[in-house]
């Protein structure tokens, strides 16, 4: 069983959500071209962290800035297998975040989209170069992220989005060393549909192009249904036209 590796006092019980209830609430820089939410919400590195609450403001509809025509191209693992941890450990971080709104994780988003997964990457690490950190109290869900080829069936929210997507998760396992985060699914399965909230303006710090960050994905049910946290379960059809309101709302 994994060993818990949760950093003393909650440095790893930081979410990609920045309305936790407690925690911490952090802010991007408005993506280029001056579109976009002024507040995109997740900690990609530990400098980034930012201590001071700040509301989310509302803002023009944003548009993705990663080139997507691109996303199809990359590979989904390393060219070289990645160097793991000195030692064999096992690492479990659980991040308690409260839970969101169709209408917040949609001012947030860049686009939403409902997709098949068609390919899931190994865990790499999210760092400068894709190397090991330097540090081994610095390892935690946030360095490590895992590839996904996604196939869009219907664009849910905004534009843009390209047919295939390459996306990325925090979480994955390197070696023997393995990091998980409680807001996506451990295993993913080729076939498996999910809705998905994209950050297209946070590119990986290991340097790909046309990858787009996942907010929060949620799983959708045979029948066509999914189950949201706060606002229950819901028909695809159903969860369009929430995100379409909260859109309009937005700009």
């Amino acid at each position: 069983m994994s060993l818990v590796r949760a950093a003393a006092a909650g440095l790893l019980a930081v979410a990609s959500l920045g309305f936790l209830a407690g925690l911490l609430l952090v802010t991007r820089p408005t993506p280029p071209g001056g579109s976009g939410p002024a507040a995109a919400v997740g900690v990609e590195a530990t400098a980034e962290i930012a201590a001071t609450s700040q509301a989310i403001a509302p803002s023009p509809s944003p548009q993705p800035s990663t080139p997507q025509a691109e996303a199809s191209l990359v590979p989904l693992a390393p060219a070289e297998s990645p160097e793991a941890p000195p030692d064999c450990r096992g690492s479990f971080s659980l991040i308690d975040s409260a839970p969101a709104t169709i209408d917040l994780l949609t001012r947030i988003s860049s686009s939403v989209v409902l997709g098949s997964v068609t390919g899931v990457g190994p865990g790499q690490w999210n760092t400068k170069d894709g190397r090991l950190p330097t540090g081994e109290d610095l390892m935690d869900p946030f360095d490590v992220m895992r590839l996904l080829r996604v196939d869009v069936e219907r664009q849910l929210g905004y534009q843009g989005a390209a047919t295939t997507l390459i996306v990325r998760i925090r979480g994955g396992t390197i070696g023997c060393a393995s990091f998980t985060d409680s807001e996506f699914p451990n295993v993913i399965e080729p076939g498996q549909r999910f809705v998905l909230f994209l950050d297209g303006w946070t590119p990986p710090r290991n340097g790909l192009v046309g990858v787009q960050r996942v907010e929060l994905m949620w799983p959708v049910d045979q029948e066509g249904r999914v189950a949201t946290p706060e606002d229950g379960t819901l028909t695809i059809e159903e969860l369009a036209t929430r995100v379409a309101a909260a859109e309009r709302q937005a700009e």
